[in-house]
This record gives C-alpha cells, sequence and structure tokens, in this order.
C-alpha cells in the first residue's frame, strides 16, 4: 500500500498531473477537460512569465525551452477547452479562456490564424452575452495586438461605461493612453 500512496501523492501534489489523471479516469466528463485547460492555462503563464525572466538573467536556453513548453501547453490548453465545448457548447468561460489561448498563441508567433480563432470565440460570447465585460476587454486587447488603437480604446471605454470598476479594462486604457503620450488621459 506504501507504493501506491507514494505515487497517488505525486499525483495530488502537481495541479496539471492530477487533472490530467482526472481526465484520463473520466475522460466524457466535460468540466474535468475544463478544469485541465484551466491547469495548463494558468502553468503556461507561469512558464511565460519564467522564460521572460531567464531571458533577462541571460539563459536564453533555459527562456526557450521554458517558451517551447508553454506554446505546447496552450495548444493543450485550446485542446481541453474545444472538449469542453463539445459537451457544453455555450460554455462562457470555455470559450472566453479558448479565446485567450488562442490570443496568447498570437502574441507568441502564431500569428494571424489564431487571432482570427480567437476573435471568433470572442465574438461567440458576446452573441450569448452582448455585455460581457471579459470578452470586450479581449477584443480590445485583439484589437491592440493588431494595431488598432482607436478599436482597442473603443472596447476598453465600452467595459468602463459597463462596469466602472474594472480594474483590467482602466489598466489597459491607462497603458494605452500612456504609450500614445496622452498622459493627461493616462492617470
Amino acid at each position: 500500500f506504501a507504493g501506491l500512496t507514494v505515487a497517488r501523492n505525486r499525483v495530488w501534489n502537481d495541479e496539471l498531473a492530477l487533472w490530467k489523471d482526472t481526465v484520463e479516469k473520466t475522460p466524457a466528463s466535460w468540466s474535468t477537460h475544463y478544469g485541465y485547460g484551466d491547469a495548463l492555462r494558468r502553468e503556461t503563464e507561469r512558464r511565460l512569465d519564467r522564460a521572460q525572466l531567464l531571458k533577462a538573467r541571460g539563459d536564453g536556453a533555459s527562456a526557450r525551452t521554458d517558451f517551447t513548453h508553454a506554446v505546447k501547453m496552450l495548444h493543450d490548453g485550446v485542446e481541453q477547452y474545444t472538449l469542453t465545448l463539445l459537451y457544453r457548447p455555450d460554455h462562457i468561460d470555455s470559450l472566453l479562456n479558448r479565446g485567450i489561448c488562442h490570443a496568447m498563441i498570437t502574441q507568441t508567433g502564431g500569428g494571424s490564424p489564431e487571432a482570427a480563432l480567437a476573435a471568433a470565440d470572442f465574438a461567440r460570447v458576446l452573441e450569448l452575452e452582448p455585455r460581457n465585460t471579459k470578452a470586450l476587454n479581449n477584443v480590445g486587447n485583439l484589437a491592440l495586438i493588431r494595431g488598432d488603437r482607436t478599436a482597442a480604446r473603443d472596447r476598453y471605454t465600452q467595459v468602463t461605461s459597463i462596469d466602472p470598476r474594472n480594474l483590467n479594462a482602466h489598466i489597459n486604457l491607462g497603458s494605452l493612453y500612456y504609450n500614445n503620450r496622452d498622459r493627461e488621459n493616462a492617470f
């Protein structure tokens, strides 16, 4: 029994291993695919942050390794959210998070096909919930990735008019103004 306990503890101590194990044991559950997708997305964010830090410290080889693993995890996350959507086609959070993964792939060099997929996911969310501030904010982020600052500003402003306390939209709007040297509106 001790060997089994040690093996299970390894799974329970690692969020990715836990969710992967859960998906393998219950592959027909939408919630396990969603949970695994979220775990992959969170780990991707950590790895991309770490890759930037390693690169800044001059450890390019380790940075490239983390970056490569992060991009693979983004694709795996997209797959898990897609499986979730097979069971629950209008699951808002799966659409949002799959769109975020596509957008992150775009930023890591995935190009316009991924941006188009992200835009489609956010558009679907807005069909279901026209005032969804997370989707609107992400549409603004995609506009900024494309270089369309006016469209980005319009989406961020729309979010703040719907939810004046939305910190992400205020930060994005302030950054946009600051980077456009509009210091008066930036603060």
